[in-house]
């Protein structure tokens, strides 16, 4: 009889303290919990998910809710890094593998559902998607497939064509804008070209003949009156070919300059009123050095 009462006593104090672990646990796991949901609500989804492990490993199992929210962490993350799609498959699972759709929030339960349609038309499409893509120019197409599986693979691959994608259409901008502004300007600095280059010329023939004539007048002195004429002359020559030798320089390094503002696409494709007397350039074309 004795020894009935000391095993009953025992029995109860084992399940007094059992019951007592339990609460505490409890406790602790709502503790838990509420940090994880926190830490959600910050968008801290890694730490959420650190906090819900910690729930678990405190009751010792997994619940819905438990489940419900880890998905959610996971779906966000997925948004930065598709690395997380076989977690959240198997988050997914495990969560409709032990509800009850009966007895669960009907609205959270329809959450998983869309969440778990979404995954696995991403899934689905994954690879399709890719062979499609790897081989196109299509800039929007590419676009949304590195955002519906960021970091992948794939995406990281596609990403790379992008950026090729980007680079080409930049050169052929730069094209475009190169062959409209030589198609709009051509005249211009062919006109400057050949203004510069008539001007030098000249000046240098009228130099040259300036010089010949000065040295002429400056070595005969046998016919005074021609002396003179031709000395004279050869000042006048000199006198005009000043101007002449500066103007034509000025014009052709003007046509160069306006050549290398092409190339880099530094004029403007705005036209103006025209800047020249009498539109000598071209009517409405003004343009800045």
């Amino acid at each position: 009889m004795f020894l009935r009462k000391i095993i009953l006593s025992s029995f109860l104090l084992v399940c007094l303290i059992n019951h007592c672990v339990a609460q505490d646990a409890n406790l602790e796991a709502k503790v838990l919990y509420n940090k994880a949901e926190e830490a959600f609500n910050n968008s801290n989804y890694l730490e959420s998910l650190k906090q819900l492990d910690n729930v678990e490993n405190t009751l010792g199992t997994t619940n819905s809710r438990i489940l419900y929210l880890k998905a959610n962490c996971y779906n966000n993350l997925l948004k930065d890094d598709w690395k997380y799609a076989t977690s959240l498959t198997a988050v997914l699972n495990q969560f409709f593998d032990i509800t009850d759709q009966d007895k669960y929030p009907q609205e959270k339960y329809m959450d998983m559902v869309s969440i778990r349609v979404d995954l696995n038309i991403k899934i689905k499409d994954y690879e399709p998607g890719y062979e499609l893509l790897k081989n196109s120019s299509n800039r929007v197409e590419i676009s949304n497939y590195v955002n519906n599986y960021p970091k992948s693979p794939h995406a990281v691959v596609l990403q790379e064509s992008l950026t090729n994608i980007s680079r080409i259409e930049e050169r052929q901008e730069k094209d475009e804008k190169r062959q409209a502004l030589e198609k709009k300007y051509g005249s211009l600095i062919k006109k400057k070209f050949v203004k510069g280059v008539a001007c030098t010329s000249i000046g240098s023939a009228f130099l040259i003949a300036g010089a010949s004539s000065i040295g002429y007048a400056t070595t005969t002195s046998n016919d005074g009156v021609g002396v003179s004429i031709a000395g004279f002359s050869g000042l006048l020559l000199l006198t005009a070919s000043i101007p002449l030798e500066i103007v034509g320089p000025i014009q052709l390094a003007k046509s160069i300059k306006m050549k290398k503002k092409i190339a880099r696409g530094e004029l403007s494709m705005n036209l103006h009123p025209a800047a020249f007397p009498n539109g000598a350039y071209g009517a409405g074309v003004q343009l800045h050095f």
